[in-house]
């Protein structure tokens, strides 16, 4: 049960990373900035909350009682955190068009 919990995590994993990163493209184009950077920030980003999250469950509930079933969704939450806080440095950016 466990090994089928954590295979459905890391497929959701994915698919956020790859709809936000895309996400984070689209926006650049429509701003005039480089969308190749801005996926890159957003693949980087994600990674960096998600192990800050898993790193922050381990050291406040200790490596024993998180374990992987709570680690895993709240690198989720991490990931998606991220790519708030770098959607919104660009939506503040103008438009290219304006």
């Amino acid at each position: 049960m466990r090994f089928a919990i954590l295979i459905f995590v890391v497929v959701l994993d994915l698919f956020l990373l790859y709809w936000t990163s895309n996400n984070l493209g689209r926006i650049a184009r429509k701003k005039g900035q480089k969308p190749g950077l801005w996926i890159a920030y957003g693949i980087f980003g994600f990674i960096i909350g998600a192990l800050a999250v898993v790193f922050l469950a381990t050291v406040v509930m200790g490596i024993m009682n998180v374990g992987i079933i709570w680690a895993w969704p709240g690198s989720l939450v991490g990931g998606f955190i991220a790519y708030l806080y770098l959607r919104s440095i660009l939506k503040r950016k103008p438009d290219a068009f304006s």
